[in-house]
């Protein structure tokens, strides 16, 4: 979660325009820290959602406290047919789903937002259990 955190803050300070960099995808620190995140095992390899949509969801829990609306960042995928399966996946089980594509990570599938714990716990179990490798809450 952090090497992300810090990939979305380095994002932040240098917004993504080519012609800054020097023919990059993304200023050089934006790059480096993605080199990180791959590294680091952070992204969601398509053998990773093999059986992804047999997954159930658990079973329903109380909503739990009432929390600012947050989205979680379920993960990256490597290409465009893992982000359509994973948007689909999530939309089935009732769960708002929604992609970003970032040059240097892949598409960056997002959900919610939440507005209860509860919500964005069991969905965090959700992703867990599809597949998705570490998914967070995030300001989207």
């Amino acid at each position: 979660m952090a090497l992300f955190q810090e990939f979305d803050i380095l994002q932040q300070m240098y917004p993504n325009n080519q012609r800054r960099y020097e023919n990059r995808v993304a200023h050089p620190l934006v790059e480096a820290q993605a080199q990180r995140v791959r590294q680091a095992g952070c992204i969601t390899m398509t053998r990773d959602l093999a059986g992804m949509e047999t997954t159930e969801p658990a079973p329903a829990t109380p909503p739990g406290a009432a929390i600012a609306p947050i989205s979680l960042h379920a993960g990256v995928v490597t290409n465009m047919a893992d982000d359509a399966r994973a948007r689909a996946f999530f939309e089935s089980h009732g769960i708002p789903a929604r992609s970003v594509g970032s040059a240097p990570l892949g598409r960056r599938v997002y959900l919610g937002p939440f507005a209860t714990q509860g919500a964005l716990d069991a969905a965090r179990d959700l992703a867990l259990r599809a597949g998705f490798v570490a998914p967070y809450p995030a300001r989207f």
